[in-house]
């Protein structure tokens, strides 16, 4: 015997007032950005960001953490990371600080 669709079923228990309809929870959420400076030059202001996840050839997720100065665009840094875990973040920041230097102004 075939059954009909879960879909039809939910409708059929609806239309006899079986079920009572749940709200919906969802929320716009809307980001408050910071405003953006313009960086006065080289090593003035430097960007990071994680660029998203990938694969590597074994099967692992692989999250590459990106450094780069605002002014001049150069990649300073680009670590690969199993997670995106503050402490991971922070000792390759500890590295970079030590092998360049830290921005001029950072904020």
């Amino acid at each position: 015997m075939l059954w009909p669709a879960s879909s039809t079923i939910g409708e059929a228990l609806k239309r006899a007032g079986l079920v009572t309809e749940r709200r919906c929870s969802h929320r716009l959420m809307t980001a408050e950005p910071s405003p953006l400076r313009e960086p006065a030059g080289a090593n003035d202001l430097w960007t990071i960001d994680y660029k998203g996840q990938f694969r590597t050839g074994d099967g692992v997720l692989c999250y590459p953490l990106t450094v780069v100065d605002a002014y001049s665009r150069y990649l300073l840094s680009c670590a690969a990371h199993s997670g995106t875990s503050y402490p991971e973040a922070r000792s390759s920041l500890e590295q970079l600080f030590l092998k360049r230097g830290a921005p001029e102004n950072p904020q």
